[in-house]
C-alpha cells in the first residue's frame, strides 16, 4: 500500500470533519463571549494556533531530508511568518488583519502539502 492510498481517506473524513466544525464556530462566533468564554477562547485557540505552526515548523526536517529543500524553507518560512503574525495581533492592533495573514499562511501550506501528497508528487511514510 503507498502512502498516498493510506491517507486519501483520512484526509476526506478530515475535510468533511471540518465542514461540520465550520457549522459548529459559525453558530458559536454569533455568540456574545464574555468573562470567563474569553480567556477560554484565546487559550482554545492559542493552543490550536501553536500545534498548526508546530506542524509547519516539523515538516521542514523530514522534507530537507527528503531533498525537498524548496518546500523545507517554505515550510519554516510559513512556520515564522505565521508565528511572528499570530503573536503580535494581540498587542498590534485590532483588525485581525495580522491573525488573518498568519492563519491564511498556515492554510496555504497545509492544502498545497496534502495537494502535493494526494497527486503523488510528495511520497511520505506514513508509519516511519
Amino acid at each position: 500500500m503507498q502512502a498516498q492510498d493510506f491517507l486519501r481517506p483520512l484526509v476526506a473524513r478530515g475535510y468533511a470533519d471540518i465542514g461540520q466544525m465550520v457549522d459548529a464556530v459559525s453558530w458559536l462566533a454569533d455568540q456574545p463571549v464574555q468573562g470567563l468564554g474569553v480567556t477560554a477562547h484565546a487559550l482554545a485557540a492559542g493552543a490550536g494556533y501553536a500545534l498548526f505552526v508546530y506542524a509547519a515548523a516539523a515538516a521542514a526536517k523530514p522534507l530537507w531530508e527528503a531533498g525537498r529543500r524548496s518546500l523545507a524553507t517554505i515550510s519554516m518560512c510559513v512556520a515564522v511568518l505565521a508565528s511572528a503574525a499570530l503573536v503580535a495581533t494581540p498587542f498590534v492592533e485590532a483588525s485581525g488583519l495580522l491573525q488573518r495573514i498568519g492563519l491564511t499562511s498556515l492554510d496555504v501550506w497545509l492544502a498545497t502539502i496534502s495537494a502535493l501528497v494526494l497527486s503523488g508528487r510528495l511520497a511520505i511514510d506514513p508509519i516511519g
